[in-house]
């Protein structure tokens, strides 16, 4: 090599590493078995101080990865059983079981239910009664937030094209009762409204005195025999709505909202508070049951079902009334109101309900557990009302000028939780939340450690415990 070499490469053919020299300082390599045998110390530098340092710094760098593993995880672990939860809670189970060569004709969108159109975009729908698959009326609102301006749609093809029967600004139309194919009830303002050629021309007829409440339900058993209400009172005609006679024996502070005769003599009414009974045709009346609602519904004479703004009411064989929690996708966990409107049963296992929170749903086995249907996005807020002629066709009406009609109405679109019919799964997403929490707040302490062992240091007796 040139003179820049010199001093720094020795020849000497007895070792086998170079020595190394700087100035008057010759620094000779150890031999390989010292090197892989022994520790050297820095010049100056205690054994003890050293060895306990490089204890210190391989816990510290063992521990520093423990939390850092276990908080990771636990964030990890915890986002996920959270986006569960979420998607649990907000989207439920979907379930499809209906074969689409089940689906009628007329039912060919993706979604269970299809809107169909009319001439008042803005009316508030209050009541639908079809007789059958084709031939049907509505009743409602024209226009929305203003309180009068009745309106009556009749469809003679299922609902693909209305035709308005009757229009009164001075109205408000809120229920309607078929009585057969030509004669027909609607509720009005101090009033009801009829026809006897099926709508070809409509009459009044007056019930009570007050021209200013309107009347809160309907109820014909035949063309002669029918009751109406208003201002807690209720009435009866024998004449097909001639006159108009007070029955003494209501004796309520409340209006009924719907009536059903189950014989000649068994009738059933709910109110705005209560649930009523009367055994003798209506003369004399009994409340059973001290929470009111919208409508009821009877499968058979020894079961019932009604619904409520925020509870369903259910009946049993030995008439016995229970308050039940309404289907949601996470019912105990719901924050607002369902606002459920109308429900109805066709048999003791196909039954519907209707509202705000879940447009539609549907029980295919009386009840045990319900379904959310499918409906087009822009469909308004509320519905009010349900009709149902078989297991297969039915339409809703409702808020914004909604009718909604299906030919597929066992579609099972999207299970609900149903309160202690879903117990267990209530019961695993309570496991799972606080498992997620638990995991949270481990990670959050071993973090916490992590942090004070690295200002401090680790203390000496706690060392070996943790090697």
């Amino acid at each position: 090599m040139g003179e820049k070499g010199k001093g720094w490469l020795n020849s000497d053919s007895t070792s086998k590493f170079p020595t190394l020299a700087s100035g008057n300082l010759t620094i000779a390599p150890r031999s390989p078995s010292k090197a892989c045998t022994s520790t050297s110390y820095p010049p100056k530098v205690d054994k003890d101080l050293y060895d306990n340092s490089f204890k210190t710094n391989s816990v510290r760098n063992k521990l520093s990865m423990i939390p850092l593993r276990t908080s990771r995880t636990g964030r990890r672990l915890s986002a996920i059983l959270l986006l569960i939860l979420l998607g649990f809670a907000y989207t439920g189970l979907p379930i499809t079981s209906t074969d689409a060569a089940s689906i009628g004709p007329a039912q060919t969108q993706a979604t269970t239910w299809i809107s169909l159109e009319s001439d008042y975009p803005e009316a508030t729908f209050r009541d639908v009664e079809f007789i059958n698959s084709s031939h049907g009326w509505v009743v409602g609102i024209l226009y929305p937030n203003i309180t009068r301006g009745g309106i009556i749609l009749h469809t003679e093809d299922g609902g693909d094209t209305w035709e308005t029967q009757l229009a009164d600004d001075s109205q408000i139309f809120r229920q309607i009762e078929v009585v057969n194919d030509r004669t027909v009830w609607v509720t009005g303002l101090g009033r009801l409204y009829f026809t006897n050629d099926s709508g070809a021309s409509w009459h009044t007829s007056l019930a009570g005195s007050n021209r200013l409440s309107t009347m809160s339900t309907v109820e014909f058993l035949n063309e002669t025999h029918g009751w109406t209400a208003t201002m807690q009172m209720l009435f009866k005609t024998t004449d097909g709505g001639q006159t108009w006679q007070n029955m003494t024996g209501w004796t309520f502070d409340d209006n009924p909202r719907d009536m059903h005769f189950l014989t000649e003599h068994e009738v059933w009414a709910i109110g705005y508070d209560g649930i009523y009974h009367s055994d003798d045709g209506a003369e004399t009346w009994e409340k059973v049951f001290d929470k009111g609602g919208w409508s009821l519904s009877f499968p058979n004479e020894d079961e019932a079902w009604g619904v409520s703004d925020g509870y369903l009411l259910h009946m049993e064989q030995d008439h016995t009334w229970e308050e039940l929690a309404v289907p949601g996708r996470l019912p105990s966990f719901r924050l607002r109101s369902p606002y459920c409107s109308d429900i109805q049963f066709i048999d003791d296992q196909h039954g519907w309900i209707v509202g705000d929170e879940i447009p539609v749903m549907h029980t295919p086995n009386g009840g045990s557990t319900w379904y959310q249907q499918s409906v087009p996005t822009d469909i308004g807020s509320r519905r009010m009302a349900v009709c149902f002629v078989d297991e297969l066709h039915g339409w809703v009406v409702g808020y914004d000028g909604c009718i909604l009609r299906t030919s597929a109405g066992g579609n099972l679109d999207m299970l609900l939780l149903s309160g202690q019919e879903d117990l267990l799964l209530i019961v695993i997403g309570t496991a799972g939340i606080a498992i997620a929490l638990t995991i949270g707040i481990l990670g959050l302490r071993w973090r916490r450690r992590r942090i004070r062992a690295t200002r401090t240091g680790i203390d000496s007796k706690s060392t070996p415990e943790i090697l």
